[in-house]
C-alpha cells in the first residue's frame, strides 16, 4: 500500500503490449508532405469599395456617332454634350477552392515524458497553384437620357457587370525557429495522437483587377493536431489537421487609375463606358488544411566519448572531468570498456583526447 506517494509511470509503461514500439518511436523524424494526397479547403471573399460613373462612348474626334448620355429627364441635350452619370457600385467576390498545399516539418516524440516537439514547420499552402474566383460588380444608376439612340434609362435598375478573377497568388506559412512543445498519447499498438500550439507567420499576397496585394507577414497562433503511425522499419505517416485559421490582407486606397470597362445598355442598346475607382481593396481567407505526410528516422547525431563534460568541442576541461569520474570509480569511466576502471583507461582516454577522432572536435 502505498501512502502519501505518487506512482509516476512513463506513459507507454501504462500498458506492456505498447511498450515496445513507444521505444522504437523515440527520436526525431524529418517528414515530407504528399502533396497530391493533402488538401487545403479555403473561402476567400474580397471587399473593394468603389465609386464609378457610365458615360457614353461618344468622342467628337474619334467617335462622332457615339452614345452620349445625360443625367436626369428632363432639360436641354447639346449637340455635343456627353455627361457622366453618377452610379452606386456594389461588388460581389467570394467563393471557395481547394488546393494541395506541399512543405516539410520535423517532429520530436518522447514516449518517456508524453511530448512531442515540432520544428521547422513550412508550408506552400496553395502548393505552386493559385485561389482564384470571379468578381462581379452590381451597378445601379439615377435616371438618364442618352442620345444614339433616344431614349430614356429609368434608374433603380440593377446591372451585373464581370469584372474578371480575383486571385490569391502566394499563401504560406512558416514556424519561427523555437520548437512548439505538445502532447504525445498512444493510441493502439504502432501509433499515437499528437496535439501541438504552434504559432505560423501567414504570408498573403493578393490581385485584383491588375491591382496587387502586397504581402504583409502576420502571426496566427493553430493547433497541429495529427496521427502517427510507425511502420515495421522505424519509418513514419502522419494524417495532420490545421483547423479554422483565418487570414486577412488590407490595402487603402484609392487605388491606382480609374479603368474603363465597356458595358452595353440593354433596354435601348447604347453603348457606355463603366469607369471605376478602387477606393480600398480587402481579402480575407478562412482555410482547414489535412495533410498526410511521411516521414524518416533522424539519427542521433553523434557523440564524441573524450568530449566528457559534454561541452560540444574538446579541450582541456575534459581531462579533470574524466580524473574526476575515474577516481570515483565511475563505471562510465571503464573507457577501454575492460569491465573494470583501471589505469589502462586513463591512457585510452588521452589518446582519444589527443587524436580527436571521427565526430570529435
Amino acid at each position: 500500500m502505498l501512502s502519501g506517494k505518487t506512482l509516476r509511470l512513463p506513459i507507454c509503461a501504462i500498458s506492456w503490449a505498447l511498450l515496445t514500439p513507444c521505444v522504437l518511436a523515440d527520436g526525431t523524424y524529418q517528414f515530407t508532405i504528399d502533396s497530391q494526397n493533402s488538401a487545403l479547403n479555403s473561402s476567400i471573399s474580397v471587399t473593394a469599395p468603389t465609386t464609378g460613373t457610365l458615360i457614353g462612348n461618344y468622342d467628337a474626334t474619334t467617335n462622332p456617332t457615339g452614345t452620349r448620355t445625360k443625367p436626369g429627364f428632363f432639360g436641354s441635350f447639346g449637340d455635343t454634350e456627353n455627361v457622366p452619370v453618377p452610379v452606386t457600385v456594389s461588388l460581389a467576390v467570394s467563393g471557395d477552392n481547394t488546393t494541395n498545399p506541399a512543405g516539410t516539418f520535423v517532429l520530436r516524440l518522447d514516449t518517456e515524458g508524453g511530448v512531442a516537439g515540432l520544428t521547422g514547420l513550412t508550408l506552400d499552402l496553395l502548393g505552386a497553384d493559385v485561389l482564384a474566383i470571379a468578381a462581379t460588380a452590381n451597378v445601379n444608376w439615377s435616371t438618364f437620357r442618352t442620345r444614339n439612340p433616344t431614349c430614356i434609362v429609368f434608374g433603380g435598375i440593377t446591372i451585373p457587370i464581370p469584372l474578371g478573377q480575383a486571385t490569391v497568388t502566394t499563401l504560406t506559412a512558416a514556424q519561427g525557429e523555437d520548437e512548439a512543445v505538445g502532447t504525445l498519447i498512444p493510441a493502439g499498438a504502432d501509433s499515437f495522437t499528437i496535439a501541438i500550439p504552434v504559432t505560423v507567420e501567414v504570408t498573403l499576397a493578393a490581385a485584383f483587377l491588375e491591382q496587387e496585394i502586397p504581402p504583409t507577414p502576420q502571426s496566427i497562433p493553430v493547433v497541429f493536431v495529427a496521427t502517427v503511425t510507425l511502420d515495421a522499419e522505424g519509418n513514419a505517416s502522419i494524417s495532420a489537421a490545421i483547423e479554422g485559421f483565418e487570414v486577412s490582407q488590407e490595402q487603402e486606397g484609392p487605388i491606382g487609375e480609374p479603368f474603363n470597362l465597356p458595358f452595353t445598355e440593354p433596354i435601348c442598346q447604347g453603348n457606355l463606358i463603366f469607369t471605376l475607382q478602387l477606393q480600398s481593396l480587402g481579402t480575407s481567407t478562412s482555410l482547414d488544411a489535412t495533410l498526410i505526410a511521411s516521414g524518416t528516422k533522424v539519427p542521433p547525431a553523434p557523440t564524441c566519448p573524450c568530449d566528457w563534460d559534454t561541452s560540444g568541442a574538446i579541450g582541456v576541461p575534459d581531462i579533470f572531468a574524466f580524473l574526476s569520474s575515474w577516481f570515483a570509480m565511475d563505471a562510465a569511466a571503464d573507457f577501454d570498456g575492460s569491465g573494470s576502471v583501471a589505469v589502462p583507461d586513463i591512457f585510452a582516454f588521452l589518446s582519444c583526447w589527443f587524436a580527436r577522432p571521427g565526430n570529435c572536435v
